[in-house]
């Protein structure tokens, strides 16, 4: 009897240690890349390798500098299992600092890893944030990995740290900082894509690139940069566009000067190359505190994008991510020729204005001081109050979208108009005129109110008026917006339009909705477009441009502004001339507004 009972406990033991071993090979899942072996974990119907090194950490030296790819080999298993840290940022709605430098980490969700035959599309996602917040893992993938592809997202570097730009014109065998890292960055990832994404299952060969709002409009700079050829298949812009004004600094060298003066990076004894080392032995913290600084963003966190991108013209830099207008380099033939889809929502302008409903309190100062709160908000190079020209500028657009209305709830979709039209729609509608009649070119406008987003996060309502601003975005990937939110059959239903999007663009370039093609756009006057209004009601429709948005209106207004900027350069010797631009860069309109009519 007590034979038996031994017997009956070894086999017992046996086949615990036998389904724990083979538990063990379900849950989990080793992968060779290019730097080593890493573990994942299976997530349900698919695998995540989350936490890889793609560049070396940008700190000491290599802060503020083009980052450099991780090449260090390891033979150990590595598990990867848990998120990098995100980017060192000021948060504006936590409202505080968080983050780390040490941040260039990516994240691969798949369903078929190690194999190499595979060969599945490739999503890649670059992460919104108006280039100062935001981070890879926060458009997760439950969404996207019930469709048939490899998904890919990650970090890049923020704001001062991943944008601030000192050219070095004039200053003989001095290096400055290029500007654009952060863009360098996201080109680091493709290339980490191109050596290792097969290891996955994925196409190295099909990469698409996908973007949400500066991630939008990161997209579109790809197209343009010589970086970034070869890198990728084609691509999807939501939300913006590197034609959107708030993408790009302005007067980079003036930011630059009042970082330095801020940091006490600034005397006699700080010649150019000490400022930059001063700046690289500042705390990150410190350096990052200053994106909300008063000189940078005015009025309650506005403008929202005070470190963007930059024209890299420096002859020291010999790599420059972008050095030419992307006009002048679609002009030359130079963008590359890829599938692009261009998406937009009805009411963009609730980023930044729902955070005004969230403080009502805040429609007092734009009534009392519009003319000087509109150039901050919509992040015009010249704002300051004695400006008539400016002046002048503000009461024509007040004029034309709000009459002798004041700004209040009842009104505040005649302000997010503005808002909407400025910082956005003409952009988009720039994107289409330049890109749509030399490539496959497609346009959805989204038009579905979900039951909770962006906008009702941001303002802290139950239910916003507006279709805000990453009304699609919630639906294709799995944010926390949604977290406490579940979703609606109905919502299911268009989050299926959109996935339908993705995995047919993903495999063959030509997007579809239920098997229904998107139909191209090609005209410089009219855009066609799907038009996405809810479950199973999407239609393709052909408007004149003007019918959108004051097209012609910002255009000129656009024109003003940009060729109101002081074509400055700095050196080590040129303080004054900075100093210069100091006074100047708020303050400077040419008085020619009787233009915006003709």
């Amino acid at each position: 009897m007590g034979s038996s009972l031994i017997l009956i406990s070894s086999i017992i033991l046996i086949s615990l240690i036998f389904f724990s071993t083979a538990s063990d090979v379900l849950e989990s899942i080793v992968v060779t890349t290019k730097n080593g072996p890493y573990r994942g974990e299976r997530r349900g119907y698919y695998y995540a390798f989350e936490g890889i090194r793609y560049a070396e950490p940008p700190i000491s030296s290599l802060r503020f500098a083009d980052p450099v790819p991780y090449t260090a080999y390891h033979n150990d298993i590595w598990n990867v299992t848990v998120p990098g840290d995100e980017c060192i940022q000021y948060d504006g709605f936590m409202e505080g600092i968080h983050g780390s430098e040490d941040c260039l980490f990516l994240n691969v969700y798949t369903k078929q890893p190690n194999e190499f035959d595979a060969k599945l599309p490739v999503v890649v996602h670059i992460h919104g944030g108006g280039f100062i917040f935001g981070q890879g893992v926060e458009y997760g993938p439950e969404h996207l990995m019930q469709r048939n592809v490899v998904y890919v997202n990650f970090n890049y570097r923020l704001g001062i740290m991943g944008f601030l730009s000192a050219s070095t014109v004039g200053i003989a065998g001095v290096k400055g900082i290029s500007g654009n890292m952060g863009l360098k960055d996201q080109v680091m990832l493709l290339k980490w894509v191109q050596a290792n994404i097969q290891s996955f299952g994925g196409d190295p060969s099909n990469v698409t690139l996908v973007g949400w709002s500066a991630g939008g409009a990161s997209v579109q700079f790809h197209y343009v940069s010589p970086m970034s050829k070869g890198l990728f298949a084609r691509g999807i812009s939501h939300s913006g566009s590197m034609f959107n004004p708030w993408t790009w600094q302005t007067i980079p060298e003036w930011r630059f000067y009042e970082v330095c003066l801020q940091l006490s990076c600034v005397n006699d004894e700080y010649p150019f190359t000490k400022r930059i080392e001063c700046l690289r032995n500042v705390s990150a913290e410190k350096l990052v505190n200053l994106t909300i600084d008063p000189l940078f963003q005015p009025f309650h966190g506005n403008p929202f994008d005070p470190f963007g991108v930059v024209l890299e013209q420096d002859p020291t830099n010999d790599n420059p991510f972008l050095s030419e207008k992307p006009e002048e380099i679609i002009k030359k033939g130079a963008v590359q020729k890829l599938p692009l889809i261009i998406s937009g929502v009805r009411d963009e302008g609730y980023y930044p204005g729902a955070k005004f409903l969230a403080h009502p309190e805040i429609f007092d100062e734009i009534n009392t001081k519009f003319d000087n709160v509109l150039p901050s908000i919509l992040g015009f190079p010249a704002f300051s109050e004695e400006n008539n020209k400016v002046l002048g500028i503000t009461k024509i657009i007040r004029e034309r979208y709000l009459g002798k209305v004041p700004v209040k709830q009842e009104t505040f979709e005649y302000f997010v108009k503005i808002l909407t039209d400025y910082l956005y729609l003409s952009g988009f509608h720039k994107a289409i005129d330049q890109l749509s009649p030399i490539m496959p070119t497609y346009v959805y406008g989204f038009d579905y109110k979900t039951t909770y987003g962006f906008g009702e996060a941001i303002s802290g309502q139950n239910k916003s008026k507006g279709i805000a601003h990453g009304e699609d975005i919630v639906l294709i990937y799995d944010t926390s917006v949604r977290k406490n939110h579940p979703f609606t059959l109905e919502e299911q239903t268009v989050m299926g339009h959109l996935l339908d999007i993705y995995e047919s663009f993903a495999h063959t370039g030509i997007p579809k909705i239920n098997g229904t093609k998107l139909n191209q756009t090609t005209s410089t006057e009219a855009i066609t477009f799907t038009h996405i209004k809810g479950p199973n009601n999407f239609t393709t429709i052909t408007k004149n441009l003007d019918k959108f948005t004051d097209k012609f209106f910002w255009y000129k207004i656009q024109e003003l502004l940009d060729n109101s900027l002081p074509n400055a350069t700095s050196s080590a010797n040129q303080e004054k001339s900075i100093f210069l631009l100091n006074l100047m860069a708020f303050s400077f309109i040419p008085p020619i507004i009787i233009q915006i009519y003709n």
